[in-house]
């Protein structure tokens, strides 16, 4: 084999190993990055919306519905049974409990199977949609760059995983 050749080979090697690198390097980077962004962004969301639409999720195996809506993460799919748009006063009580609470992407119980869809709104404009688990009390954020991102709830003093305020919020509105 030639210098030459020998040369050539070498310097794709170089290439090819370099690129990979690079690889590993952007995808250990790009999570933390995009969960700092995602928590931000929903902080925002929280701050300056001034509507929230919730739709009502179901398993599409017992509810028929012409709308649907897929969770990004797990690509599962869910049947959308009614939209609504909440009043202002439901929308500056959601906020409120909502900002009562701590986020964190620090990655807890995972189930997520989603009871509500809901969008933040700013004087007509989506902010932000995600889809809330109150089982394993996580929102799945989107859109992000590259991949949707998993937001865990908690209690502030107590880290707790129940958020009776929450459910109860929830719970009075499928009521009304």
């Amino acid at each position: 084999m030639s210098k030459r050749r020998l040369a050539l080979y070498a310097s794709i090697c170089f290439f090819v190993a370099g690129a990979l690198l690079f690889y590993a390097a952007i995808q250990v980077a790009l999570p933390s990055a995009t969960a700092t962004q995602s928590l931000s962004t929903l902080q925002v969301a929280i701050h300056t919306a001034d509507q929230i639409e919730i739709s009502f999720l179901a398993d599409p195996k017992t509810h028929t519905s012409k709308r649907h809506y897929s969770t990004k993460a797990f690509h599962e799919d869910y049947a959308i049974t009614s939209t609504r748009l909440l009043s202002a006063e439901q929308t500056k009580e959601l906020l409120e409990i909502l900002d009562s609470y701590v986020f964190s992407t620090s990655g807890g119980a995972m189930c997520h199977d989603p009871g509500f869809l809901l969008r933040f709104r700013r004087q007509g404009r989506d902010l932000l949609t995600g889809s809330l688990c109150l089982h394993c009390t996580n929102l799945e954020l989107e859109p992000f760059p590259f991949s949707p991102i998993l937001v865990d709830i908690y209690e502030p003093k107590t880290n707790a995983l129940r958020l009776p305020r929450l459910e109860s919020f929830f719970v009075n509105l499928n009521g009304s």
